[in-house]
């Protein structure tokens, strides 16, 4: 009976023991959040999940690639940060570049900080939006909250919102806009 009792013992500690190990702790770190880009048009949620990587070209061109997650950049050696993010590689191969994707957004700040920005024109801060669904808007006034400012490698996070408009005139709105996208290296000034 004591031997029994021992086998037992023996067995609920090799079984219970690595169970115990694998149980997540108040102390394990939390997963990374994922890189994305979302908002709602008109009350529709869009949502972007991928972009270009840094190359040596301007931007945008069409040679710029994937790397599967939405990116930003500093333009040549101004200060001004470029959002870019597109729909998922998956949904359109990953040979494909960020021009020929359907659905692209287009983030243009004047800074390299957290703060909240005003997107109305070019010359501050923009934002454009084109899709295949027949949106192919800019915009009319908005603005960008930065809340965190990561270095080259890390994070930049924020929310948005703004009134897009296009040549018809037709506005758009876009609501509730969220993102946390990766910071590449400085690319070359382009248009």
């Amino acid at each position: 009976m004591k031997r029994c009792s021992a086998i037992l013992g023996t067995l609920a500690a090799a079984v219970c023991l690595p169970l115990a190990l694998s149980c997540p702790t108040a102390n394990d770190p939390a997963p990374p959040p994922a890189y994305h880009v979302s908002f709602k048009l008109d009350g529709v949620l869009v949502e972007l999940g991928a972009g270009p990587s840094g190359t040596a070209n301007a931007e945008p061109s069409g040679t710029i690639a994937f790397e599967g997650l939405p990116s930003a950049f500093q333009v040549g050696t101004a200060a001004l940060t470029r959002i870019l993010a597109s729909e998922t590689a998956a949904d359109i191969g990953v040979s494909t570049t960020y021009q020929n994707a359907a659905d692209r957004l287009r983030i243009d700040f004047k800074a390299v900080a957290t703060g909240d920005y005003a997107l109305n024109d070019g010359t501050n801060g923009m934002m454009r939006y084109e899709s295949d669904k027949g949106t192919d808007g800019i915009t009319a006034s908005g603005t960008l909250h930065v809340t965190s400012f990561g270095l080259v490698g890390e994070d930049i996070v924020g929310t948005f919102d703004a009134t897009l408009t296009d040549s018809v005139p037709t506005l758009y709105a876009v609501t509730e806009g969220s993102f946390r996208v990766k910071r590449y290296p400085a690319i070359l000034a382009g248009s």
